[in-house]
């Protein structure tokens, strides 16, 4: 059992408040006698008494803690990301307490209010809050950063894909097509100057099945499919292999276990995981440790990438050691249909 500024208290026959005024040295703490404060230390000895870092931390206003919300860890990217999270936030003397949902809304309700009765210093927020309900009072001038989905009342650290956008447009007006089918991309500001393009927008979710989902590419004439995950888009060409008439493909691009080839590839809306991690733990413990009122929403780059671009990238990080734990767990390699 721990041993606790009472028991140390009880050996020596002193009081708590005077126990806890000598060790944190408190001005008044000259009052003690040497001898007392030289029981005391013995004690501390003796009983391998260790000051709680939690309690050490509060007094001082701070937890030291970043709370971190995500769907699910099971997944490549969700691990390497929460892990790659840990890492980061070390570098500032932060840790990372991860809460799980599973894409539970009630879950994700619970989460948010336990990181914060924990007194975390801030939140990393991987969800999806609904802008059309309030915010919760709690969250009022708290630390929360939203990592993954745009919502105007909070702050948000985002991917912005206008310009790669536009590029997979021009591309798709050099081709003669026409129509663009995304199943992610529902926030129409990022498909300004689309060079005629025209998009149709649905949520994977609406579809039970790939073959529901290519019939109604079908049905709009869509040229070109997105896909919110490169998992999704593999899946889907693969379920539909034997499939003749096929859309294009474009997906984003993480990590190296994105990577795979296909005919039907247009190409990858890519990002720096490396750097985007790096940006939102910096943003949020700006937030922290220099509070301001006024939110703020930062916009971080993207481009798109060709086939054979991509597989540059590809082939650097499978050379770089800061990818190399998704490397060789799970020996990546180039997936061929």
């Amino acid at each position: 059992m721990r041993t606790t500024i009472k028991d140390i208290a009880k050996r020596v026959g002193v009081s708590t408040s005077l126990v806890s005024m000598h060790l944190n040295k408190h001005p008044l703490s000259e009052r003690i006698a040497d001898e007392t404060k030289k029981r005391i230390d013995e004690a501390v000895r003796e009983m391998n008494y260790r000051p709680s870092a939690t309690a050490l931390s509060l007094r001082k206003g701070k937890s030291k803690t970043i709370g971190l919300v995500i769907g699910r860890i099971y997944s490549v990217y969700s691990s390497f990301y929460a892990e790659a999270l840990m890492h980061e936030v070390e570098k500032y003397g932060y840790q990372l307490l991860i809460s799980v949902t599973r894409f539970d809304k009630e879950n994700e309700r619970k989460c948010l209010n336990n990181l914060y009765n924990r007194q975390t210093d801030g939140i990393l927020y991987s969800l999806h809050i609904d802008s059309r309900e309030p915010v919760p009072p709690f969250l009022t001038n708290y630390p929360l950063l939203i990592t993954h989905y745009p919502h105007p009342e909070l702050n948000t650290i985002l991917l912005d894909e206008t310009e790669p956008i536009n590029e997979v447009c021009s591309l798709m007006k050099e081709r003669g097509f026409k129509k663009l089918f995304s199943t992610f991309l529902c926030d129409k500001k990022s498909f300004k100057g689309s060079c005629g393009v025209e998009l149709c927008c649905q949520p994977r979710r609406n579809f039970k099945t790939n073959r529901e989902l290519l019939e109604a590419v079908k049905a709009e004439n869509a040229e070109v499919l997105e896909f919110g995950s490169s998992v999704l888009a593999m899946d889907f060409l693969n379920d539909l292999r034997e499939e003749k008439d096929l859309p294009y493909i474009i997906f984003p691009y993480s990590l190296p276990s994105d990577y795979f080839e296909h005919p039907k590839v247009l190409g990858a809306i890519v990002n720096n995981f490396q750097e985007l991690v790096a940006l939102q733990v910096k943003r949020i413990i700006e937030m922290i440790e220099k509070p301001q009122n006024k939110i703020s929403h930062i916009a971080i780059p993207t481009k798109f990438l060709s086939p054979a671009e991509l597989n540059g990238r590809y082939q650097e990080q499978l050379s770089d050691e800061y990818y190399q734990g998704i490397v060789s767990e799970l020996s990546i390699a180039a997936r061929r249909w």
